[in-house]
């Protein structure tokens, strides 16, 4: 059976932190290039595609280093 991991704790400072420079940053486009809803819409699905990209590539890592895990603890002689 899987031993289920638990999950850390959100780290809300850091949050808050990225938000405020997103924040940021939409407020100086929005004021220079006067952005429409729709792109900032558009910005919002990119971010969300790049968080689930990463999510993607950390469990892959993650199935990669356990596999190799499991490799290690079989026994040599098995295909002899």
């Amino acid at each position: 059976m899987s031993e289920e991991k638990e999950l850390p704790s959100p780290r809300f400072e850091l949050v808050s932190k990225m938000f405020d420079e997103i924040d940021e940053i939409l407020a100086k486009n929005d004021q220079e290039s006067h952005l429409s809803i729709f792109e900032m819409e558009i910005l919002v699905l990119m971010i969300r595609k790049k968080v689930e990209h990463l999510g993607m590539m950390t469990a892959l890592q993650m199935s990669d280093e356990e596999s190799t895990q499991v490799e290690e603890k079989k026994s040599p002689d098995v295909y002899r």
